[in-house]
């Protein structure tokens, strides 16, 4: 499985298996697939869009991967869950709030 953290910064954590951090901003440190905020004009902007740009930019790299093979896409922030946390998020009602343990 090939996992991939889209966000404009690199996570706060450490990843427990190796990804692509995808990309406008260069950290040299970093496996990444950089795909710069007006790649797509002035319409699509990553400065208007935020991180779709680079969801979009991820779209067409993994156009070549093979069909078969797997991939998680996670952002440096928001994560999907199997079990619900426990702090609800107090400026999204739909959201929960961890700590990098949780």
């Amino acid at each position: 499985m090939k996992y991939n953290c889209i966000g404009h910064k690199p996570p706060t954590f450490l990843p427990s298996e190796p990804y692509i951090h995808v990309s406008p901003n260069i950290y040299p440190e970093l496996n990444q697939l950089i795909v710069p905020d007006d790649l797509y004009g002035e319409k699509f902007d990553g400065r208007i869009l935020s991180e779709y740009t680079q969801l979009f930019g991820l779209a067409e790299f993994l156009k070549d991967a093979p069909k078969e093979e797997k991939f998680y896409i996670f952002q440096y922030r928001k994560f999907i869950s199997l079990r619900q946390p426990e702090t609800l998020s107090t400026n999204l009602i739909y959201a929960y709030s961890v700590n990098s343990s949780d």
